[in-house]
Parts: C-alpha cells; structure tokens; sequence
C-alpha cells in the first residue's frame, strides 16, 4: 500500500505542477474581477450572490490547486518549543469563529503532564484545526467534541473525538489517502497533508472509529528537548 501511495503521489507531483502553473492565473484573473465587480454600485440581490458564488467557487479551485502543491513538495518546518494545548485552543477558536461548531458542545481541551514538542508552529496548528474541523462538521446537532492532550512515554498525544455517525470499517484503510473522500465538496487532500507533517516531525496521526459511535484521531509526536540549532 506504502509503494502504491509513493507512486500515486509522484504522479500528483507532476501533475500538480502542471496544474498550478496552468490554472492560478487564469484563477487570479476570475477572482479579481469577480472582486472588482462586487465593489459596483447598484448591484440588485441576485447578482451579489452570484458573484458571491463566483468568489467562493474560485477560492474553493485555488485551494485545491494549494493542496496538490502541500501535498507533494518537500515540507520546510520552522521549528522551535511549541505547546500542544496552545496549538488546541487555537484550533478551537478558529472552528467557533468559523460557525462550524454551532450547535454541538466543545470539552476541553483537557492537560495531562507537559504538553511542549519541538516543532513547526504553523504547520501543526495546520493538522489540528483539520482534524477540529472534521470532527466538528462529522457531529451532529446536540452532539460534542472532545479534545485532549497527553504525556505517554517519550510522546505527546492530542486527541479528538466526535459523536458522529462514525466510519465504516471497510472505508477505514483508506482515509489517509489521497483523493480520498466522502464530503460533497472534499478534495481528499486534507488527511493526507495531516498525516505528511506529522511524519515530517517524526510523529503520526492514527483514527479509530465504531459506526454509530463517532471517530477518534490522535496526533502523536515526540516530546523532546531541542538543542540549539537543532532542525527538522
């Protein structure tokens, strides 16, 4: 399976680099006019909201075209002490401004022993409001998310739980793959990218899920100290 997802992400690669330079600018063009239009006056209500799915629709291509290109290039991490629960409770911050966590309880996120890793602050806050993303969207109203991070042995684990519908053990095997998805509106990217930074901290993200029951996802990464000038 590991070589088979090698092969596949080579092929993104190519592909990828193709696409981006193909499509961004006409991209750039769309966007800036839709957005040049939206500031004239005497718009009736229809053609703002045309043009505001014009924008949105836009924005949602350049971020495919985005995640193709986080996907496969090599990650370049800006490390240094980062607390776990920091990077949480701005992931939550992130899913309540953003309306996707209306109507569904958020607990914690809940400390157990020291939470520092060394690592990339903006990628890992990245993985985290993906993986609160996800779980918030997979809840249904009057439902809750969980969020805690703990200390186990030489690691560091943050974990998220839903009370979603949960997943199906046959979909389970493939939900870190590329292109995978069972959102209406989902590249299948964004595991994929979860899973590539954890690994390029020397960590991993694993999910465990019983249908009916909800999802699990658990971000592991090695708690160490960093000498000085120390890299990943």
């Amino acid at each position: 399976r590991d070589l088979v997802q090698s092969r596949t992400l080579a092929t993104v690669g190519r592909m990828a680099a193709t696409v981006a330079h193909e499509v961004n600018n006409p991209l750039s063009v769309i966007l800036g006019y839709t957005r040049i239009l939206q500031k004239q006056a005497g718009l009736d209500t229809e053609q703002a909201e045309g043009l505001a799915i014009i924008e949105s629709e836009t924005q949602q291509c350049r971020r495919i075209v985005d995640e193709l290109l986080d996907l496969t290039r090599p990650l370049k991490l800006e490390c240094a002490d980062v607390d776990l629960v920091q990077i949480a409770e701005g992931a939550v911050k992130r899913a309540r401004d953003a309306g996707i966590c209306d109507g569904i309880r958020i607990l914690g996120p809940d400390a157990s022993g020291e939470a520092r890793v060394w690592g990339d602050e903006m990628k890992l806050g990245q993985v985290v409001s993906n993986l609160m993303a996800n779980a918030a969207e997979a809840t249904p109203p009057g439902g809750e998310v969980s969020i805690a991070v703990e200390r186990e042995g030489e690691n560091v684990k943050l974990t998220i739980a839903d009370s979603g519908e949960g997943i199906t053990s046959d979909v389970l095997p493939f939900v870190f793959g590329p292109f995978f998805t069972t959102k209406p509106k989902g590249t299948g990217l964004g595991l994929a990218i979860c899973q590539a930074i954890a690994q390029a901290h020397g960590g991993m993200i694993e999910l465990t899920s019983q249908v009916k029951r909800g999802t699990s996802v658990t971000l592991s990464l090695p708690c160490r100290a960093a000498e000085a000038g120390d890299t990943l």
